[in-house]
């Protein structure tokens, strides 16, 4: 099966206002663009109960979703600015810099929201040990075959160059020391 693919050129510091408006009130999958042509090609995101997939970012290996094996989605249906802000700050999954420059947010199909693991869902798990990420995560509780994908939107991140002065900046602040 063919996923309908719409591509974009953004720069970094744009995502919040052109990304994010094209998100809201979706939900969907954020992965690399290599990771989308193996999901393409096997016609399942898979889940990484097993951790055979690796680790895309730090806290994967004691993430709610993958303890469950469950595949990991971001849920900005009825969300407000505020959650999705507390969202981004927990992860920034318009530009994770672990996934590079070239990044596919893969859009759920309306017809499968029946079939999500949403926060409320979850509200009264106790496990704390397990990150997730709050109000904006939910989850498809098994491999989520890519009929149930609306599209994907294929997007080359163009970054802002890092100033080391910026840098040392804020290695300074999170010691505790100022510079001069």
């Amino acid at each position: 099966m063919h996923i309908s693919e719409r591509k974009l050129t953004l720069r970094e510091e744009t995502l919040e206002d052109q990304l994010l408006p094209l998100l809201r009130d979706r939900v969907f999958h954020v992965t690399s663009l290599s990771r989308f042509q193996a999901i393409s090609g096997s016609g399942y995101i898979k889940s990484n109960r097993d951790g055979s997939l690796g680790d895309t970012f730090a806290q994967s290996k004691i993430s709610l979703g993958r303890g469950k094996g469950w595949v990991c989605l971001f849920d900005l249906r009825n969300q407000t600015t505020e959650a999705i802000q507390r969202g981004l700050e927990c992860l920034y999954f318009l530009a994770p810099r672990q996934l590079g420059d070239h990044i596919a947010f893969l859009l759920l199909h309306s017809t499968a929201h029946n079939q999500l693991v949403t926060w409320a869902d979850i509200a009264t798990n106790t496990d704390l040990a397990a990150f997730r990420i709050p109000r904006v995560e939910c989850w498809f509780p098994d491999n989520l075959p890519i009929s149930l994908l609306e599209g994907a939107l294929l997007v080359q991140i163009v970054r802002r160059p890092v100033d080391p002065n910026e840098v040392t900046a804020a290695i300074l602040r999170i010691h505790g020391r100022h510079g001069s």
